[in-house]
């Protein structure tokens, strides 16, 4: 995913979710990201959990925070990507 130019919106969300890490190390340990949706909402969480999976690990990114794995919960929603995807 590098050199991709990702929304300002997915960059403020992955602010927020990074600084809720941050505030408290231990959310580390104990918490895990959750990306859910139905419909429409549904491709955007596919979508959103992969971006945000592929951050994690990467010291340059705001998402360092962000413990893995990401899951997505889907439902109803759209096929997201082709078979490459």
């Amino acid at each position: 995913m590098q050199g991709m130019v990702l929304p300002p919106e997915f960059q403020e969300i992955i602010g927020h979710i990074s600084a809720l890490f941050l505030e408290m190390p231990e959310r580390q340990k104990e918490y895990k990201l959750y990306c859910t949706g139905h419909s429409l909402g549904g491709a955007l969480a596919t979508l959103f959990s992969l971006y945000a999976a592929s951050m994690i690990g990467d010291e340059a990114s705001p998402s360092k925070a962000i413990p893995g794995p990401v899951s997505c919960i889907s439902v109803a929603s759209p096929r997201v990507g082709d078979r490459s995807f």
